[in-house]
């Protein structure tokens, strides 16, 4: 839906959404009586919990920015399977912040991760081996600025990931859903300052809105769903349905805009799936 909305900058995306997304969850808080839940978290909450707060709603804007960006300039399935490594950072960051676990066996599999990812950036020394790309479709391979988005596109799995840490560790004093509202607003805040420098304050086009309002309600819903699949299900099998949004990348692109995918690209999401879904089998 955000390639579709090609007369939306990826500030105003990211404003429109943020704002309906933190809006809708402060007025359900609100009516399901738990107003005083978020009064209290947020004016009883010491110092360090306010800079955790602060620190998830930057790391979440940087994430969602540069998803939004990354969408409109490179191929979707690309995009998809390179924010499919967000697991491996998770990993990482659990360790440094939470002082999690991390065995040999975890360390081979992110290295698998990484060698997907290698794949889907098609570098130039592994090209003078295997050509990327098909002289018979001018769509298949890396193009014009298509480079230096992919390279940008790293920074959504390393933000998000920061993100879901310090949400497991916000979680255990603040209410989830008060988490994801200050985020939102956040995130809202700094997408209007942020067009206050670079461009003129101001909501999508209507004609863009028939594409982010069923966005927004779609990322409301797998948020939800993904949350609710956690708590009843094991993480592997979870993981590996989150990530098969990889393979879904791949068909929309080609049935909405008919860009066919390099067999680097396919080969790369693969052993990003299979290597987060196992990751996740061994937490």
């Amino acid at each position: 839906m955000t390639k579709l909305a090609i007369n939306s900058t990826f500030l105003q995306i990211t404003f429109l959404r943020t704002m309906l997304i933190g809006c809708s969850t402060l007025l359900l808080g609100i009516l399901g009586g738990h107003w005083s839940k978020f009064r209290d978290a947020v004016l009883e909450s010491p110092i360090r919990t306010v800079e955790w707060l602060l620190v998830r709603s930057v790391s979440s804007f940087l994430a969602m920015i540069t998803a939004y960006a990354v969408y409109q300039r490179i191929p979707m399935g690309d995009a998809s399977a390179i924010f499919g490594v967000t697991p491996v950072f998770t990993g990482l960051m659990g360790v440094v912040l939470l002082g999690e676990a991390w065995q040999r066996k975890h360390v081979y599999l992110a290295l698998l991760a990484w060698t997907g990812v290698a794949l889907i950036y098609k570098p130039k020394f592994l090209s003078r081996v295997i050509p990327f790309h098909d002289t018979r479709n001018p769509k298949m391979g890396v193009h014009s600025d298509e480079s230096f988005y992919l390279g940008v596109a790293i920074i959504v799995p390393v933000a998000a990931s920061l993100s879901f840490v310090l949400s497991r560790k916000l979680s255990q004093t603040i209410p989830p859903t008060l988490i994801i509202c200050i985020t939102s607003i956040g995130i809202a805040i700094y997408s209007c300052v942020a067009m206050v420098i670079m461009e003129t304050v101001r909501l999508p086009p209507f004609a863009d809105w028939k594409y982010l309002i069923p966005e927004v309600i779609a990322g409301l819903t797998s948020q939800s769903l993904l949350g609710k699949a956690l708590q009843l299900e094991r993480a592997a099998p979870v993981t590996l349905m989150r990530n098969s949004s990889i393979f879904f990348s791949f068909v929309f692109q080609f049935v909405l805009f008919g860009t066919v995918p390099s067999w680097a690209s396919i080969l790369g999401a693969f052993l990003v799936i299979v290597s987060t879904a196992l990751l996740g089998a061994l937490k």
